[in-house]
């Protein structure tokens, strides 16, 4: 009965989902595409060849024709009329409800990171992985996150001093997810009762403090940045969550499989890369795309917003050519003109710009600058080097303890003593929570300083719990270039999954939580700067002492092994096929222990009388 119950329920859900489907019109008037190359060979210069009717051909002056690596920025940028967040249904009874909701969300941010330590960037750049995108740092496991911004004051980010962090409502989490299906054409739970290969449940996302700079999680240089404790409720907040899907999986194949999901035949997404282009996409494609297949996605960046859609992406190919093609944009009468540019940029050894403007199939070099072309750098003496990492759990039952320990290398030129602070920055999934109190009281007495960004109400079960992100704070002090060894502990607890029925016998028992693969930063201050600051904070108690941290993330690593990467937790599940067995014994357990407490308690009793008499 309670099966038939529940799937009645799922069939009703499933029909009003495909009621409110949002229809969005993805016809821009307006659009425009910068696509960046830079040679990462040293010492040569790219060249730019008209070739036929519709290519054009990228080459360098290497003399034997060597393969190269191209490193390939693509910055898209729509524009429309219509506002993408509102629905377009004549179901005017759920269209108020939902677009009083959606007139909330300011922006959706999709932000994939491939960047790691195993891909194929990071192996065959000489530069290694201390080369640094704004965007796409090197990572040791790839990360997939949604982030969505609000208005400030909206209630789904509302977060009072002495409440706890609230999920957001199904009809809140249910637009967000529509949006993001009718891009993406991925099931997305709640949207959809499949669970997803990519996504996590959106029902679970938490709250961040947008100084943080989400997704990216780098340092976008105030000082007040990433260190942001709960208590702080002065700061606006976005929500956050970051899949485990990716970095679970054993072989580099089957994230490729996954990542290439994205860019499917039927996503609007696939019309906005250069790459993974169709025919499907008629008029809505972009005008250009090059042939070559890259040999890593290093990542991409998805931003829809009410009247645009911002698209990044960032990929490496090894070949001694590349190739532009020109895509001709088709209009029928019953689509409206977009009007495109296409701005092509080569950045040369010696870091000159040469800037093209593309049209039709022909190339015509510009004089004019063009802003915000990103580039990498490079190795660099400054850049602190994590040797090793071990990320691992101790203890076992619900409560147990988060080991991390790092071996950092200094920057080579570190001979100033300086007073440093490591900074290891956890994603914990809904199933996992760090009591404030409890590591509020370590710290108290010589532990490591720990910074919760949200409210965490201690009693939820995982199922209506949020994803947090937690950091782990040690000061150390460097005095030359000799390594340093720093142990964090962290304790951590498991939260209570919801019970469910085994079928035919094959009950699952356990669930998985994940802790993710930690982000690594630090902050230096010479020890005369430290002791001006304490000198300043002696004189004025208002000013916070954690306002001159100036957090980096760590992106140079050395080879790590398995410790270093994401942990899985397995969690005990109760099963409801045991409910009636379980009520007998408990019943029966206190019946008996009833009986021998009464027993007990008589026989003492005589024994007392019989003492008294004697």
């Amino acid at each position: 009965m309670n099966k038939l119950i529940s799937l009645l329920f799922l069939i009703i859900i499933n029909l009003i989902i495909i009621s409110a489907i949002v229809d969005i019109n993805y016809q821009p008037y307006q659009s425009s595409d910068i696509i960046t190359i830079q040679d990462l060979k040293e010492n040569e210069k790219l060249n730019l060849k008209n070739h036929g009717s519709d290519k054009i051909d990228i080459t360098t002056n290497s003399a034997d024709n060597s393969i190269n690596n191209f490193l390939i920025s693509h910055q898209h940028t729509s524009n429309f009329k219509n506002n993408l967040f509102n629905n377009n249904n004549n179901n005017n009874n759920n269209n108020n409800n939902n677009n009083n909701n959606n007139n909330n969300i300011e922006s959706i941010i999709v932000y994939f990171n491939n960047n790691h330590l195993k891909g194929k960037f990071s192996k065959s750049s000489k530069k290694s992985t201390s080369i640094l995108s704004s965007k796409y740092p090197t990572l040791i496991e790839p990360i997939i996150r949604i982030v969505v911004n609000f208005k400030e004051g909206s209630k789904e980010i509302e977060m009072d001093e002495f409440s706890t962090i609230k999920t957001m409502t199904f009809n809140q989490t249910l637009n967000i997810c529509k949006i993001l299906e009718s891009v993406l054409d991925s099931s997305i739970q709640p949207c959809s009762s499949n669970q997803s290969p990519i996504f996590d449940n959106l029902l679970h996302m938490g709250l961040i403090p947008n100084t943080m700079n989400p997704p990216y999680l780098l340092n976008n240089n105030n000082k007040d940045t990433i260190l942001k404790p709960v208590n702080d409720i002065s700061i606006k907040r976005q929500r956050i969550i970051q899949s485990s899907k990716f970095n679970q999986k054993e072989e580099e194949k089957q994230n490729e499989k996954l990542y290439l999901e994205l860019f499917n035949s039927n996503s609007y997404l696939n019309c906005l890369s250069i790459f993974n282009h169709h025919k499907l996409c008629n008029n809505l494609k972009v005008s250009y795309s090059i042939e070559n297949s890259y040999d890593q996605l290093l990542g991409f960046t998805l931003t829809i917003n009410k009247n645009s859609i911002e698209f990044n992406e960032k990929t490496l190919i090894n070949t001694n050519k590349l190739t532009i093609k020109y895509n001709p944009i088709s209009t029928t009468s019953s689509t409206a003109a977009t009007t495109t540019t296409t701005t092509l940029t080569l950045l040369n050894a010696d870091k000159r710009k040469e800037i093209y403007k593309l049209e039709n199939s022909k190339a015509n070099k510009l004089e004019e600058i063009i802003d915000n072309i990103e580039t990498i750098k490079g190795d660099n003496d400054d850049d602190w080097v994590i040797l090793k990492l071990d990320h691992l759990v101790k203890k076992s039952g619900f409560h147990r303890e988060l080991i991390v320990n790092v071996t950092l290398k200094p920057p080579l030129r570190d001979t100033v003593p300086r007073v440093c602070k490591l900074m290891v920055l956890e994603n914990l999934d809904q199933g996992i929570f760090v009591d404030r109190y409890e590591v509020d009281e370590i710290e108290r007495f010589g532990g490591p300083k720990v910074v919760i960004y949200q409210l965490i109400d201690l009693e939820k079960p995982s199922t209506s719990s949020t994803q947090n992100f937690v950091s782990i704070i040690k000061q150390f002090n460097t005095t030359s270039s000799a390594t340093q060894d720093i142990q964090l502990t962290l304790p951590i607890h498991l939260r209570y999954q919801n019970p469910l029925f085994s079928n035919n016998g094959d009950s699952n028992t356990f669930r998985q939580s994940i802790i993710s693969s930690p982000q690594i930063y630090v902050s230096c201050e010479s020890t005369n700067s430290v002791l001006n600051n304490n000198d300043n904070n002696n004189n004025n108690n208002n000013n916070n002492k954690n306002s001159n941290d100036n957090w980096n993330l760590i992106t140079n690593y050395n080879l790590l092994d398995d410790n270093s990467k994401s942990i899985s937790i397995n969690v005990p599940v109760g099963q409801l096929n045991d409910n009636e067995s379980v009520k007998f014994y408990t019943l029966l357990v206190t019946v008996i222990g009833s009986i021998l407490v009464i027993i007990t308690i008589f026989i003492t009793h005589k024994k007392n009388l019989l003492q008294k008499k004697k």
